[in-house]
């Protein structure tokens, strides 16, 4: 083979490998703008659920501040009512949005919670064998002394676990649970549990106007008795604490603030955004403030969340939260 065609096939093949760098660098560049393009997409995307996500939370905080409160609902116009009981519900003008609105002082209260009445929503909804025991211990992380309930645990049995001491004064928020001994191992994040707790004040009464079933089953000691008092709730809440004390006597585990017939003023607004194939929102606790106070509310606790409704016992209904009847 003479130098001659050594030097074209050398050429060709040097031709061949540049094109070759070439489409690479071109199909690189195409990849990059393409994903520079989503990414732009999903920051707008994003920026308009934001935009859409603070009208909804601005509308459900003038209903409840405005609207006229009902045992377990916010009345709107016409027939709507805003549910203050978890429930779900679509929004009219956002088919694709839907709210639950749940009534904190439907839950049980961290800060106040009857030892049995809490250890037993802890053994029906997480199965934990030492319920007992972790409702001791969430006793004894939110009082103010260092006395030891039976099961319960203070600062020397957390210094012997290598934990950080119990704060010994009321918790904020329900996930400070997970500080509380115990609790982290024995309690899932995604566990129902977290749905039907809160940590409220502790002279804030518990509404069994807007408390789910696991929380009357919970305080009844009677899960029959507690579906029974549900499906009658349904058709007209409860307006008398007489006719509840006369029903269930001695046997309720209340908390010591007793029981209340009318919300709150704290409420767990959750909204979520999306299809039914996937669901992706925000939580935020309202919490309603007094007459003397510079604001009405204010807004606390945000966290995201992403799911889909999961109480299927219970119809999605759809509300206009335009306004609301005063």
């Amino acid at each position: 083979m003479s130098a001659r065609t050594k030097e074209r096939g050398y050429a060709f093949l040097l031709a061949i490998f540049v094109v070759a760098v070439l489409a690479l660098l071109v199909l690189a560049a195409a990849r990059v703008f393409s994903d520079m393009q989503t990414s732009q997409a999903r920051l707008q995307q994003g920026g308009a659920r934001r935009i859409e996500a603070e009208s909804v939370m601005a509308h459900v905080a003038f209903a409840i501040l405005t609207g006229r409160s009902e045992a377990r609902a916010v009345r709107l116009r016409g027939d709507d009512e805003l549910r203050l009981d978890g429930r779900w519900q679509r929004l009219a003008l956002e088919p694709q949005t839907l709210i639950a609105v749940q009534d904190e002082a439907g839950l049980i209260n961290l800060n106040d919670a009857d030892a049995q009445a809490l250890g037993q929503l802890l053994n029906d909804l997480t199965g934990a064998s030492e319920s007992e025991a972790l409702a001791a211990a969430m006793a004894d992380f939110a009082d103010g002394d260092d006395l030891v309930r039976e099961g319960g645990a203070e600062a020397d049995r957390y210094a012997a676990e290598a934990l950080p001491a119990p704060s010994n004064r009321p918790i904020v928020s329900r996930w400070q649970a997970l500080e509380v001994l115990g609790w982290r191992e024995a309690v899932s994040a995604r566990a129902r549990v977290w749905d039907v707790i809160a940590a409220g004040p502790s002279e804030a009464a518990l509404n069994v106007n807007t408390a789910p079933l696991e929380v009357l089953a919970a305080i009844f000691a009677d899960r029959r008795a507690a579906m029974d008092f549900a499906q009658e709730r349904e058709v007209a809440p409860l307006t008398d604490l007489a006719q509840l004390e006369a029903r269930l006597g001695n046997a309720a585990h209340a908390p010591s603030a007793g029981f209340a017939i009318a919300p709150g003023r704290r409420f767990r607004v959750q909204a979520v955004f999306g299809s039914r194939s996937g669901f992706d929102g925000f939580e935020r606790l309202l919490q309603l403030e007094n007459a003397e106070a510079q604001r009405p509310f204010r807004w606390l606790q945000e966290r995201s969340i992403g799911l889909a409704p999961s109480r299927h016992d219970q119809e999605v209904t759809t509300i206009a939260l335009d306004a609301a009847a005063s």
